[in-house]
Parts: C-alpha cells; sequence; structure tokens
C-alpha cells in the first residue's frame, strides 16, 4: 500500500498530527520504504517529524524520528510475531513546511522465505487447498482433491503458493481435465496474482486442453482455486511450482543479481524484475564491472545465447532502455559492461533469459531514483477540484523512449474527469508507437478507458472510482509537441470526438437531478457535419421549458441550431460543421427521465486541407444540388516560395439579393488559412463566372456556405502553385529587412504578408524589430490595416504588438526564438506602408527549464552598454508562480526614467499588463508573478551607462500574497487556507481587470480571530493599487459576528483592487477563500481620462450592460464626455436605437436628466456634458455585436471665488450643445500678498469664432469684478500667450450662447512679482531706466518673474532702448533663447512684431521703435539665475510713420527720401478701415525705390518695406529694390507699413494710394496667392467675393487649394 502527508505533493498543512496504522495477521513481516521525504529540518527533528512504532500505538518501540529531505533506511517490523501491527506519526507545527512525504509498504506472509528454503513444508496428496506452500528452486507437485480418479462436487479449495522476498512463483500445468460447459461457468480453475482470490486474476481454465506456458507471478505470491458445482466431475489436474528469479522491487535505490551470481548462473533461467521508485522520478542504474552474460551475437538475440534486456517503463511494450535514448533493441551481452544508464519514467522492467548452452557469472545492477519530469502523483480535493498537467517539455517536442505515469486521484465518493486540451502525438493506426493510455485505478493493469495518439483532441474521459492512471509512452522515432491535459472532479457533460455515438441525460434512463447543467462538445471528423436524433426524449414540462437541451454551432457562444423541452423531438437535427456544443440544464421544480440522444457523423467531406501543387474543389453532390446549411472550408497550403492561384471552371450559387449583395448562399475567398486573413473579393454569387484569385502567400482559403433555402448546382474550380509568392517567408539571417508590399508606394487591398524570423541563436539573445518608415491605415483598434507580431511561430502564439497609423512605433522585441508577423490590408485605404529592420541582439532569451537562475545587466558588474535591448521571458510549469528579487541595481536616473530602464511584465510578452518601470538606484522590491511567465526588459539610449542589475529568481508553488492578478476572474485564499494560517503574516493580492470594467469581491469561507475593531488579524479591500487608496471595508471574525463579510459581492469602483491579509502572533483560524470576478462598468473620479467599452479589441459581450459614471472631486465640476470612436448597432429604423444603445444621463442614476440615445443612426453629439456627476450606460442585446466605444473624459469649474496664491492653479471650462449652452461663468481672483500680481495662461482655447466675439466668448478684467478695465475679449482659438494683472485681483468672465460652441478652454493662475516690486509696468515718459528685479538681495535676480513693460513716450516720439549691462542665464543650442531672455516688441502689446529675444552676456544693440510705445518682457525660469540687466529708454522725434483711417476715398501716402541718411529709419504707419467686417484695405503702390547694399542675394532683410495684416496671422510682405510690389488686399480691417532702413540705404522710398474696399478684387501678376477674409482666422458673415484673375500673358492659370475649411 501507499501512505503520503496531506496534499502530498503540494505542501503539508501546518499543526497537523495524523496517524496511519497498517494492521496484519500476526506473524507478517511489516517492511515500510520511503520514496519521498521533504519536511522541515532541525538536528532533533523536534519541529515537523515522522515517527514509526513497532506496535498499533505510541506505547510500542519507536524506530526513532524523521525530517529533512533525506531518505530513511527501509524499517522492517520487529515484534509482529505477536501484534501484527505498525503505526506511522506524523506531526507539522505552525511553522516552516515542504511537501511532505510518500512511502509504500508491503507485508511478507510468515515473516519472510529465505531465497533457496530447505525445510519445504509437504503438501498432503489430494488436500483441497493449503496456506503453507513454499516456493523452491525445485519443482513441487500438486493435484486436484481424487486424483488421478474423480475429484468431488461442490469443491472450493484455495491454495496460497509463496516464494522468498524479491522472487517470483513459476506455475506449470502438468495434466488438465475439467468440466468445460459455457465458458468455464461450472467448473473451473483460477490463478490469481497475489496471495488472496483478491488479488487481480491471471486467468480461468477448463476443459482438456493443458495449457503449454508457464505462468509466472509478478510478485512473491500466487493463488490457486478450484470451483466445482454439484454435478458432472472429471479427472482435474496435476501441476507444479517453484521459485523462479525475479519480482517487484518498490523502493528508490536497490541491487538486482542474476541467479547464483558471483557463480554462475543456470540454464534455461527466465527471470522479471519489476522496479518502481517514486512518482516522478527517474532511475539511473549502473553495472558491476565483472558482467558476463554467454551470446555469440553482438545484438544479443535469443536464439544465439543469453541477454539481460532492460525497457523504459513497466510493461511488455514499454520503449528499450538505450544509451542516451538512442536506438536499440535493449539487450546487453557478452564481457564488456554495459553504460551507466537512465530511464525517463518511475518505472523499469528487468529480463534476464539463458538457455541450455554455455553460463557466464551473470550479473549485479545497481540502481537509484533521481529528480524527473515524467509522471507524478496528482490529487484533488473539493478545494482545488481542477488542475492541468502536461508532457514532458510541452509544448516542445516530448523525447523519445519515455514511459510515463501519472496517478490522479479524487475524494473518496467522487470520479475523474480527464479532458485534454492540446494532443500532438505520433499517429499511428493501432496508437502502438507512441501513445496515452487512460486506466481506471493507481495500479497501472485496471481498466482500459481509452488509447490515443495523433492529432484529433480525445473526447473526454471519466474513471468509475476515485483513482486514474495516465500513462504516456514514446518510441525512439518521431517526435511532437504532446499533450496538456485537464483533470478534474467528474461532473456531467464532457468532451466526445468520433464518427458517433451516444449522449444521455444523468442517471438516464432513470430521473436526472434537479439544478443541474451539463455541456458536451462533440466533435466529428473535419470537414463532416453531424446528425443528431432523439431515441428517447422525456424533459419535466411543469415550467415553460425549464428543463431544456440547447444545440449551438461550434461552441458555447456559436449560433443556435435547437432548442429542446417537452416531450415532442425533432425529427433530425443537423450541424453546419463539425463541431457542435450540446447544453442540458434542470431547473429546482421537478425532473423527468431525461433523454437518449444519437449522433452521427456524414460520409461525405465538406472541405479539406490541400497539400498538393495543384488540385481540384467542388461543392457537395457537384455537379448535382449542393446540400442545404453547410459551411465548407478549403485550406490550401502549397510550397513555401508559391502563391495560389484559383480559377473557377463552373459556377451556378443562388443569384444574389435586388441589392447585389450574397446573402443566403455565397463563396468567399481569403488572402490566407489564419482567422483574420483579409476577404480577397468579398462573397461570390449567381452564375457569372468569377475571374481568377491569387494569394499573395502560400496560403488560401475557400468558403463556402449555404443556408436552409434554394439549391443551384455549385462550382467546380482548379487552383495551381505556378507564381512566386507576393511577401512573407521565413528569414533566419543573423540580421535583415521587412518591407509591405511595393514600399516605398502604396501596398495594395485584401494582402496577407507573414513572415517567421527564427533566431538561430539558442542563448543569450533577443529577436529586435525596429521602424525606419511607418505609414498604414489609422484605426483606433488597428484592425483594418495593421502589422501584427506574436511571440512564437504560428497564428495562435502570444500577442507581442498590433500596429497600425502614421507615427513610426517603438521596437518590437521577442525573447522566443520565433516570432510570427503578419501584415494584414482590408478592401479600402491604402497606404505607403513599412520598412523594418530585425537583428538577433546579444542578450535576452527564454529561460525555461530550471526552477532557479540569476539574470544580470551585459557585462556586470561592470557597466552595461550603449543601445542596449535584452528581453527575458521566464517560465515555469503551469500552477506555479516565480520570485524575482534584486540583489544590486544601478540605471541612469531619470525622473520619468526615459533614457535606461528596466520594464517588468506579468506575462510572457511586452503586451502582458506592465508592472512598473525602474531606473536610478532604488531596486524594485521583491515581486512574486500571477502567472507562470514573467517578461523582463532592459533598454539603455546612446549616452550615460551605469553599473547594471543583478537578479536572483526562483519558481514558487504557493506563497502569502505578493502577487498581481491580471484577468478577468480568479480566486485566492488565505496562506495554508483550509489549515490555520501562520502567526505575523502580512499578505498583499493586487487585482487589475480590463478597462472598462471593475472589480468585484466575495468570500465563500471566513473564519479569522474576532476584535472589535480588527486590529490583530483582518482582511481589507482598498480602492486602488495600495494601501494609502481608500479603505473599502475591513474584515474579522467567525460565524454571525458583525465584522465577517457577508453573500454580498464588494466593489472597488475602479478597475484595481488591494487587498490586504494580517495576522499577529496570538490566535489562528482556518482564514478565508474568496473569489473576484471584473463587472461591468466604473466610477470614474479624477480630473481626466480615457474609457473604452468592454471587448474594443473584439467584440461587446451578449446581454450586457455597462455603466460608467463620472463623479469628480469636486461636486460643482462640469463632466465633459466626447466619442474617440463609435461603432454601435443600427436600430430598426433611422430614428431608434432599440437593439444596443448609449444612454447618458445628467446625474448618477437614470432618474437624471436624459441628455440622449445614441447608435450608429444617431451618431452622439460632441461633446456631452453635465454638472456634478454623469451616466454613461451602454446596453446590448443577444445579437449583433460591433466594436462598441471609446471616449475621453475630463472635469472642469464653473465659476468660484480663487484665493489659493502659491503654485500653479487650473481654470478649466467646457462647452456643449445641449443644457451647458447658456453658460455664464465669473472666476473672481485674489493673491496675497497686496503687492503681487497674477499671470493668466491660457494652453487650449476652442470657442466659437466671431469678428466681434458677439456670441461666445472670454471677458478677462484688470480686478476683482466686471466694472474694472477690461484687459481683453477673446473667441475662436486664439488668445494672447501671457495675460498680467496690474494688481493682487483678476475676474474672468465666461460666455455662451445656446447655438454653436467650440471645445472650450484649459488655462492656469499664478501669483507673480509686479510693478509695485519693480517688475514691469506702464511707463510714460520721455527717459529713464529699467532693470531686473532681486527681491532676496541675492546679486542675482529672482526666479520665475515675467515682468513687462509698456513705454510710452508720448505723441508724435518714437522711443529708444540702450541696455547699461547684460548678464542673463544662456539659452540652448542654435541661439535660442528658452530659459531666461529680454523680448522686445515694436508696440504695445504681443501681437506686435517681435523684434529682439536677447539672452546670455552679450549687450543688446540699441533699438529704436518705430511708433510712439515699446513693449520689454522679462521672463525667468524656475533655475539658474544671473546678474541681470539695465536699460535706458529715452523718447526722440517721430521723423516718420502715422495712424490713417481708409474711406471710400483714395489717400495718399509717401515715404521720406532715402538718400543721404544720416541715422537709420524705423517708420510704421498705420491704416485701419473701421469696425465694419465687410470692409477692407487696398493698397496700390505708384512708385517704389528702396536701394541698399546689404541685401543677401536678393532678400530683403535689414532694409524692405513690410506690409502685414494686423493682428491677424494672415499675410506679411517684404519688398525691396525698385520693382513695383504688387497691389494689396487686406484680409483684416487693419494694415501696418513698416518701413526699415540702415545707413546704407538709397532711393526715393515709396508712393501708394490706399482706400477701403469689398472682398472682391483683380488680380494681374502671373502667380499668388488668394486667401477668404480673416485667413486664418474665421471668415465673416454675409459675404460674397468675387477673386478676377488676369495674367495678361494669354497662359492657361493654374490654381492649388492648400486649405479649405467651409461650412458643410
Amino acid at each position: 500500500g501507499v501512505i503520503q502527508s496531506p496534499y502530498y505533493p503540494l505542501q503539508y498543512p501546518a499543526n497537523k498530527d495524523c496517524y496511519y496504522t497498517i494492521r496484519q495477521q500476526p506473524g507478517h513481516v511489516i517492511t515500510l520504504i520511503f520514496n519521498d521525504v521533504d519536511i522541515e529540518v532541525h538536528d532533533d527533528c523536534a519541529f515537523d517529524y515522522i515517527e514509526v512504532f513497532d506496535g498499533p500505538t505510541q506505547g510500542y518501540p519507536s524506530f526513532g524520528r524523521n525530517c529533512g529531505s533525506t531518505l530513511p533506511a527501509p524499517i522492517e517490523s520487529r515484534t509482529n510475531q505477536l501484534f501484527g501491527a505498525m503505526l506511522v506519526w506524523f506531526h507539522s507545527d505552525w511553522g516552516i513546511d515542504g511537501r511532505g512525504f510518500f512511502m509504500t509498504w508491503t507485508v511478507v506472509i510468515g515473516g519472510g522465505i529465505e531465497p533457496n528454503p530447505t525445510n519445504v513444508p509437504t503438501i498432503e496428496p489430494g488436500a483441497c487447498g493449503s496456506e503453507q506452500m513454499v516456493a523452491a528452486v525445485y519443482p513441487i507437485y500438486f493435484t486436484s482433491p481424487g486424483w488421478p480418479g474423480l475429484y468431488p462436487n461442490n469443491l472450493n479449495c484455495v491454495w496460497i503458493i509463496e516464494a522468498a522476498p524479491n522472487h517470483r512463483v513459476a506455475f506449470k500445468f502438468i495434466f488438465l481435465d475439467i468440466e468445460s460447459i459455457n465458458s468455464c461457468s461450472f467448473d473451473y480453475m483460477k490463478l490469481f496474482n497475489g496471495p488472496t482470490i483478491a488479488s487481480p486474476l491471471i486467468g480461468r481454465f477448463c476443459g482438456k486442453q493443458t495449457p503449454s506456458n508457464i505462468v509466472y507471478s509478478t510478485s512473491n505470491y500466487l493463488t490457486v482455486q478450484m470451483v466445482s458445482d454439484g454435478s458432472v466431475g472429471t479427472q482435474g489436474f496435476n501441476a507444479s511450482y517453484q521459485q523462479a528469479c525475479g519480482g517487484i522491487l518498490i523502493g528508490d535505490s536497490g541491487a538486482v543479481t542474476s541467479p547464483n551470481y558471483p557463480n554462475d548462473y543456470p540454464p534455461n533461467t527466465f527471470c522479471q524484475w519489476e522496479v518502481f521508485s517514486t512518482i516522478g522520478s527517474n532511475i539511473s542504474l549502473s553495472f558491476d564491472q565483472d558482467f558476463n552474460i554467454q551470446n555469440t551475437d553482438d545484438m544479443c538475440s535469443a536464439n544465439t545465447g543469453d541477454y539481460i534486456e532492460l525497457l523504459n517503463g513497466l510493461y511488455d511494450d514499454s520503449p528499450p532502455l538505450n544509451p542516451n535514448n538512442m536506438d536499440g533493441n535493449g539487450r546487453y551481452c557478452g564481457s564488456t559492461t554495459p553504460p551507466n544508464l537512465a530511464t525517463l519514467s518511475n518505472g523499469m522492467l528487468i529480463r534476464f533469459q539463458s538457455n541450455d548452452q554455455v553460463s557466464g557469472i551473470g550479473f549485479r545492477l545497481t540502481y537509484s531514483a533521481q529528480d524527473g519530469s515524467c509522471g507524478s502523483r496528482l490529487v484533488l480535493s473539493d478545494e482545488f477540484p481542477m488542475n492541468t498537467f502536461t508532457s514532458p517539455n510541452y509544448p516542445n517536442a516530448y523525447p523519445m523512449s519515455i514511459d510515463c505515469y501519472w496517478i490522479l486521484t479524487a475524494p473518496t465518493n467522487e470520479a475523474i474527469q480527464l479532458d485534454f486540451k492540446d494532443f500532438a502525438i505520433e499517429s499511428h493506426s493501432q496508437c502502438e508507437k507512441d501513445y496515452v493510455l487512460v486506466m481506471e485505478g493507481h495500479t497501472g493493469d485496471g481498466e482500459i478507458l481509452g488509447k490515443f495518439c495523433g492529432t484529433d483532441q480525445p473526447s473526454t474521459t471519466k474513471s468509475s472510482g476515485n483513482e486514474m492512471t495516465v500513462r504516456f509512452r514514446s518510441d525512439s522515432s518521431t517526435q511532437n509537441r504532446g499533450f496538456e491535459a485537464i483533470y478534474k472532479i467528474a461532473s456531467c457533460g464532457g468532451t466526445l470526438v468520433g464518427v458517433g455515438g451516444t449522449i444521455t441525460s444523468p442517471n438516464y434512463p432513470f430521473n436526472y437531478p434537479e439544478a443541474v447543467s451539463c455541456q458536451w462538445v462533440v466533435r466529428g471528423p473535419a470537414y463532416h457535419f453531424i446528425s443528431f436524433v432523439f431515441d428517447d426524449l422525456d424533459l419535466d414540462t411543469t415550467t415553460s421549458c425549464g428543463d431544456y437541451l440547447a444545440v449551438r454551432s461550434y461552441n458555447f457562444t456559436g449560433p443556435i441550431i435547437a432548442t429542446v423541452c417537452g416531450r415532442s423531438a425533432p425529427d433530425v437535427i443537423e450541424s453546419e460543421t463539425n463541431e457542435v456544443y450540446i447544453t442540458f440544464v434542470s431547473d429546482a421544480v421537478n425532473t423527468s427521465l431525461g433523454f437518449s440522444l444519437t449522433y452521427t457523423a456524414s460520409e461525405d467531406a465538406c472541405g479539406a486541407e490541400l497539400t498538393t501543387p495543384g488540385g481540384v474543389l467542388t461543392s457537395p453532390n457537384y455537379p448535382n444540388v449542393y446540400d442545404h446549411a453547410r459551411v465548407c472550408t478549403w485550406n490550401i497550403v502549397v510550397a513555401d516560395s508559391r502563391s495560389v492561384t484559383l480559377t473557377f471552371n463552373n459556377f451556378a450559387v443562388e443569384d444574389p439579393h435586388t441589392n447585389g449583395y450574397c446573402y443566403w448562399d455565397y463563396v468567399e475567398v481569403y488572402n490566407g488559412i489564419n482567422p483574420n486573413s483579409p476577404s480577397i473579393r468579398g462573397r461570390m454569387c449567381g452564375s457569372n463566372l468569377p475571374d481568377p484569385v491569387q494569394s499573395s502567400g502560400n496560403t488560401m482559403k475557400v468558403v463556402f456556405k449555404t443556408d436552409a433555402s434554394v439549391g443551384n448546382g455549385g462550382f467546380l474550380a482548379t487552383y495551381d502553385s505556378f507564381q512566386d509568392r507576393v511577401c512573407g517567408g521565413r528569414l533566419s539571417l543573423n540580421a535583415g529587412n521587412l518591407t509591405s508590399p511595393n514600399f516605398p508606394n502604396n501596398y495594395e487591398n485584401s494582402m496577407e504578408c507573414v513572415w517567421i524570423i527564427e533566431n538561430t541563436n539558442l542563448h543569450n539573445s533577443t529577436i529586435l524589430v525596429s521602424f525606419e518608415d511607418f505609414a498604414l491605415e489609422q484605426h483606433v483598434t488597428c484592425d483594418r490595416d495593421y502589422l501584427s507580431f506574436k511571440a512564437g511561430s504560428t497564428y495562435d502564439s502570444y500577442p507581442v504588438a498590433n500596429l497600425c497609423g502614421q507615427t513610426i512605433p517603438e521596437p518590437v522585441g521577442v525573447a522566443l526564438q520565433e516570432i510570427f508577423v503578419q501584415f494584414v490590408s482590408d478592401s479600402t485605404t491604402v497606404d505607403r506602408g513599412f520598412f523594418a529592420k530585425y537583428q538577433f541582439t546579444g542578450c535576452g532569451g527564454l529561460v525555461v527549464g530550471t526552477t532557479n537562475g540569476v539574470i544580470t545587466s551585459p557585462n556586470y558588474p561592470a557597466v552595461y552598454n550603449n543601445h542596449d535591448y535584452c528581453l527575458w521571458t521566464i517560465a515555469v510549469p503551469e500552477g506555479r508562480q516565480i520570485n524575482l528579487r534584486w540583489t544590486n541595481f544601478t540605471i541612469e536616473l531619470h525622473s520619468s526614467c526615459r533614457f535606461d530602464y528596466l520594464k517588468l511584465y506579468n506575462g510572457p510578452t511586452t503586451d502582458s499588463p506592465l508592472i512598473d518601470t525602474y531606473c536610478g538606484t532604488n531596486e524594485p522590491t521583491e515581486f512574486q508573478s500571477g502567472g507562470n511567465t514573467v517578461t523582463i526588459l532592459f533598454q539603455s539610449d546612446f549616452s550615460v551607462t551605469h553599473g547594471g542589475w543583478r537578479m536572483e529568481w526562483k519558481e514558487h508553488a504557493t506563497g502569502c500574497g505578493n502577487i498581481i492578478y491580471h484577468g478577468m476572474s480568479g480566486s485566492f485564499a488565505s496562506p495554508k487556507y483550509p489549515d490555520l494560517y501562520p502567526p505575523n503574516s502580512d499578505c498583499v493580492w493586487q487585482i487589475i481587470v480590463d478597462p472598462a470594467f471593475h472589480v468585484g469581491i466575495n468570500f465563500d469561507d471566513f473564519e479569522i480571530e474576532q476584535h472589535d475593531g480588527c486590529f490583530f488579524d483582518y482582511v481589507a479591500l482598498y480602492d486602488g493599487a495600495v494601501d494609502a487608496s481608500t479603505q473599502i471595508q475591513r474584515f474579522c471574525g467567525t460565524g454571525d459576528d458583525v465584522a465577517v463579510p457577508g453573500d454580498s459581492t464588494y466593489e472597488s469602483p475602479m478597475q484595481i483592487m488591494l487587498v490586504r491579509f494580517a495576522s499577529d502572533f496570538s490566535q489562528q483560524k482556518k482564514g478565508f477563500h474568496a473569489n473576484w470576478q471584473a463587472l461591468c462598468g466604473q466610477l470614474l473620479t479624477k480630473e481626466s481620462g480615457t474609457i473604452q467599452s468592454a471587448n474594443l479589441s473584439g467584440t461587446i459581450p451578449e446581454q450586457s450592460t455597462v455603466k460608467l459614471i463620472m463623479r469628480p472631486n469636486k461636486y460643482f465640476d462640469t463632466c465633459l464626455f466626447r466619442f474617440l470612436s463609435f461603432d454601435v448597432e443600427s436600430g430598426s429604423k433611422p430614428s431608434l436605437c432599440d437593439y444596443d444603445a448609449i444612454k447618458v444621463y445628467a446625474g448618477n442614476s437614470t432618474a437624471a436628466h436624459f441628455l440622449g440615445m445614441f447608435c450608429n443612426n444617431l451618431p452622439p453629439i460632441q461633446p456631452l456634458s453635465s454638472e456634478g456627476s454623469m451616466l454613461i450606460a451602454f446596453e446590448t442585446d443577444a445579437l449583433t455585436v460591433g466594436y462598441g466605444f471609446q471616449a475621453s473624459y475630463e472635469s472642469s469649474d464653473c465659476g468660484g471665488f480663487l484665493t489659493a496664491s502659491s503654485g500653479l492653479r487650473n481654470i478649466n471650462a467646457f462647452t456643449h450643445s445641449d443644457v451647458h449652452n447658456r453658460r455664464n461663468c465669473t472666476w473672481q481672483i485674489r493673491v496675497s500678498p497686496p503687492q503681487k500680481i497674477i499671470e493668466l495662461v491660457f494652453s487650449s482655447f476652442d470657442l466659437e469664432t466671431h469678428g466681434n466675439c458677439d456670441f461666445d466668448y472670454v471677458k478677462v478684467y484688470d480686478g476683482i469684478n466686471t466694472h474694472a478695465r477690461l484687459i481683453g475679449t477673446y473667441c475662436g482659438t486664439r488668445t494672447l500667450p501671457y495675460i498680467l494683472s496690474s494688481s493682487n485681483k483678476l475676474t474672468i468672465e465666461y460666455v455662451t450662447d445656446d447655438l454653436f460652441t467650440g471645445d472650450g478652454f484649459t488655462s492656469s493662475y499664478r501669483a507673480t512679482t509686479g510693478p509695485l516690486e519693480g517688475c514691469g509696468g506702464i511707463v510714460s515718459a520721455q527717459s529713464g531706466v529699467i532693470q531686473s528685479v532681486d527681491l532676496d538681495n541675492s546679486g542675482n535676480y529672482d526666479a520665475n518673474l515675467n515682468c513687462l513693460w509698456i513705454i510710452n513716450g508720448g505723441l508724435n516720439t518714437v522711443v529708444r532702448l540702450s541696455f547699461n549691462y547684460f548678464h542673463l542665464e544662456n539659452g540652448s543650442n542654435f541661439d535660442v533663447c528658452n530659459y531666461d531672455r529680454i523680448e522686445i516688441r515694436d508696440g504695445s502689446s504681443d501681437l506686435d512684431p517681435l523684434v529682439m529675444s536677447v539672452c546670455g552676456n552679450s549687450i543688446p544693440a540699441p533699438f529704436t521703435s518705430s511708433t510712439n510705445t515699446l513693449l520689454v518682457r522679462f521672463i525667468s525660469d524656475f533655475s539658474i539665475e544671473d546678474i541681470g540687466f539695465s536699460a535706458n529708454f529715452t523718447a526722440v522725434n517721430q521723423t516718420c510713420g502715422g495712424l490713417y483711417d481708409a474711406t471710400n476715398d483714395v489717400h495718399l501716402l509717401s515715404s521720406p527720401s532715402l538718400n543721404g541718411l544720416n541715422a537709420a529709419l524705423n517708420c510704421r504707419w498705420t491704416i485701419d478701415a473701421g469696425t465694419d467686417p465687410s470692409r477692407f484695405i487696398q493698397i496700390v503702390f505708384d512708385s517704389f525705390e528702396i536701394m541698399t547694399s546689404s541685401s543677401s542675394n536678393g532678400r530683403c532683410t535689414k532694409t524692405y518695406l513690410q506690409l502685414r495684416d494686423y493682428p491677424l496671422d494672415g499675410q506679411s510682405y517684404y519688398y525691396c529694390g525698385s520693382d513695383l510690389p504688387p497691389d494689396f488686399h487686406s484680409l483684416g480691417q487693419i494694415v501696418q507699413i513698416n518701413l526699415k532702413s540702415d545707413l546704407s540705404t538709397s532711393g526715393l522710398g515709396f508712393t501708394l494710394r490706399f482706400k477701403s474696399t469689398n472682398c472682391s478684387k483683380m488680380l494681374t501678376q502671373d502667380y499668388g496667392q488668394i486667401f477668404s477674409p480673416g485667413w486664418p482666422d474665421t471668415y465673416g458673415k454675409h459675404l460674397q467675393c468675387e477673386t478676377r484673375i488676369d495674367t495678361k500673358s494669354g497662359n492657361p492659370v493654374q490654381f492649388f487649394f492648400n486649405d479649405l475649411n467651409l461650412e458643410n
């Protein structure tokens, strides 16, 4: 038998005392063998231990205590002559644990027999049975009662034959004559492989044909039984028995010798030993050097001599055991000692055969168990009812010549269900090469439940008892990836694979249970449909279809074929495909007899896998009418370098709808065989012969679908592979390029290109793909044209990236040896495509096949390199986690880790959830993964390098928190649950669900130490990622205590929840078990963010309601909601959204004001807003689905009294077309101390445009209310870069009307130094000094200044400015002053020309304004300061320029002569047409002569005349020389004319005419530009402008639009 610790091989629980008593008959000897021990170690085994007693209680002698991981020697009872019992005691305390122990025990009757017994008991001739039969080394004979006469009637005789331990019993019939009627039903003999008639049956015998073969037991016992009835008697039997070499050896070490070793072995000897070690281990063995077995054949043939044969397993068909699992027959002979060998499982069969010729001394071998990965003992429980296991190396190729055993155990009175999730084993018609064998029980010889090979998924297998054995055997030839199996406590349902079978309800033909739910997957042969016929149907009808059977195509989300209830069965149910999903549900009311359902696969195929270079496709039944309701798929794969061309020779498919669309029957051809391969031409139907179709790669898929009505003659098509493939292929060079087809020209529609990049470096290397150019069709989910990367070699591999758009992506890396790259384009927009390069880096890679290790940055402990890109993926077996711990960490520091960094992902690729990004010297905290994979990315830039980092990792079976769960559902429990949790625990679990969801958690078991405040032991839930987040609830106690969680689900409003479990040093309880799941919707409390509907990257779920509530932190904030993408099923009518819909409410419930309901035919009005909160309800039905939506949200204020004086404070406002039109928001700002002023900056601005800002506007007042001086009125999209008050008070007024709106504005304000402290001001004086401010008397100017001086020199003057000294912070490169600087504008506002922006230490040149005002602004940032500046200003008389009004009359204007100038000129004439937005200014030059020797290549840089629209940024032209400038037509109502000259300037200057005019004009120059009025701002209303172009040259006029934005 077997004894094992609780939960073995998982960690045993704490505080346990387990007693195992083995009872036998007095006089029997019990031998206890330790196969595996892993118990907390201690010198005296004082904490956790095993203690064995030589009797039934602890009062008998002890064999001592055992702990640690060293296997104790076998223990044999000494006193069982009296007691016949042995006690095993296992004890654990509260602390450290391990996986426990596994041991086997055997019993020897009578205390054992010597290998060569001398005093063999005799048997009275003709005795009816005996328990004292000892097998000797020579034959002993016995007969049936009455021999040689007739045996008596009514016999039941039992003979028990015992051989020495590690030997067998050989039984031989000498004579047999027993009544033979009805297959040995009346009189018979039985042989049993063991000490009782309950042992396994070897055979049943009767008749007169004496068996010629010798029968061997596998153990040292064989039982013979003879039974006769009350009638005919015959002569009976005469037989012999004797001791045979061999036997069953259980243990992790031992030795085997040939008979008589080291003397010569006897002739004609056959020995067989079965060696068992601990499940999950391998066996290594070695031979002694005096090996000598006689044989004349090197292959050790049985015809030429003697041999020893070794098999890698316990069965006759186990693979031979050869060196390194190479080819061979597993036989060894001669005088050369065989090499050391090792099995790949925990079982080994040893056979020794000698003939009647020459003998040798034979052999001696020793064996021992080693850690292995082939087989194990797997235990299910109520707490862990399901798990998985895989073949060795899965999903990579399994080893050759292995024989693995998994023993599955479920709780008593339960059965086991086995399903294969993935299956790929070498195929053979009889599964005689590689196979999986599933058997009842744990002995490996139980009833066979199934034998499987090939690549078809096996059917569900269920045991009848609570034990199951799974054997996996491979030979020495072909390998495959193996299997992944799911085992669980059995329930109704399962997977059924084959051409036919029967499904019945539970307990059929008796009543099925109440409240049951069963699911079957029925899978027929590929490309065949399935028919279902009811043999019996009797479902309860108490409620309307409360009990029912639902049949779906494909899977549980597939379309429903039929729903059946009651007692009336349909004639037949037929599927469209070869896979059907069946659900049986009963309610909790009444039950009935149930059903019996027979299924049969069709004889004819509908579709195929085609791999030849060419071939033929036809519709089913062609040329006759094709079948109804079929989906036929042909997957065509040709040589890797070729493409597929499909040609239709005959085509007759049901005609399309009147709108031309093929709704009913159709053929569709796809450019590839992947699920996302694009359709090349869409659906084809009717009778017109389609044109040939060619793929871009070496694959093509053809789908033929028919409905349930009209049929036709179908089609005949042929395919060939004469053409080369257009794109794709396998790439394995160390570096290379990837480009889209036709690059750099546009790619075509409906393309698919697949590349497999194979990294030939097996270790320390990453596949890296970087992009030089990228331009694909933009889409929010990238499912139109895109480039997809997956870690692996197939479409089903782990996703890494899905790319589209116009921005060059970040590099893509993969740690695995292959990467699957797929480019897909749809049937619409095309673009330039992409150009990418790939390479194999010298670091990173896949880490697998070990339980721990160390990973470091390149060159560690020396500095890492520049441009490193290293990606490691660590993978351990399913069900395990990974612990990471950094022992050193030094990476270049940056506040956001932009330069060098390490990123940690909770999964197998960089598409997995990002845990965090690290740099600097703060090493990452110790981390435990949520699954069995984790990915580490290390990247460095081109500059600074550091010492790098070192990380240790190890596999972890169970843990106490520190786990981050990413997903949609799961469960977790307190440490050691359901046993007592340990003291002083502090466990944290972080749960993150997908966007558009929040976290819900419920407890199905809870027992924690009680305290009124839950301060000692507790479970706490937090609304966020850390325990500093808002606490949702804290629990403790047991039973009905107040703080015990109820049946409710506790929810975090966000997509993250943190769960913390803490215990102190005192009481411990059972703990808790919790379940979590993702729930639709979220509560949004941040100021801004992005949200999306469920499954935006796929489709929205069926029949769901997602509720998103925006609730800003301030109740009076305004919520703004804007859709970024939108795809929601249209309603039944243009004015309805009665299927799927988004409903928006101006509050936090559906009782609030209704803002609207939206779907594809009623798209949302942009944007939506409400005060206080907003509810977005997304409702979907069970039918058509779409992508859903993605949206951004923001919150803003509407007015208030603001007094914050330090730091930046935000003021935001948004507009909306419904309830938030007609807004009037006023912000009153007062800062302190009173000598400060206010700086206001708009970061975004978008209001309805109007020439006078009469509709929507922002007004800023230089005081505490709207009666103060108006600084400015703003609308459209333009404001001043800075607005400064003159005091510590400022008012902002925001008004919208009831019509059009923009996006609103975002702004910030701060208190800053002002004129009262010497920083800026309005200066009206003939002369003076301005200088930088040093309030803290540091000798340098202050930080964060914005000083604005407006200098007014008086009427008919200009202002001359010169610097006395100048010391400012230097700017960045390229002479750009982007830190501290002085800006000088030729005028009085920021709209006037910027003539100077200076910094550094060089004194700027003097400047003279063109008018009587000059603006000087001094700006300093937060960092470096310097001495500052001092400047003098002086007002001098104006020599040119002035302000003029434009009317309908013509006015003349001229400049001074430029000949003989004594000083440089800087003149400005301003012409104003008034406030009428329909009037503009026309300027016509009569003469022009502005000459200079300082012109650069004909460009007017120092001496020029400038004409510009003011204050717009519309037109600005510079002229010099003697050519007459063209006519100038303004875009607004003001024009500035600026004349600038130096001392080298000469000429007569200019004369011109100007007047006010409308927007129509005549242009006569050969080329030019035309603008709409007001450009680039919005044009006015009620305009009619006509522009006539007459080039006079007689040539045609070419006209190109650079921009166009007119009302639709």
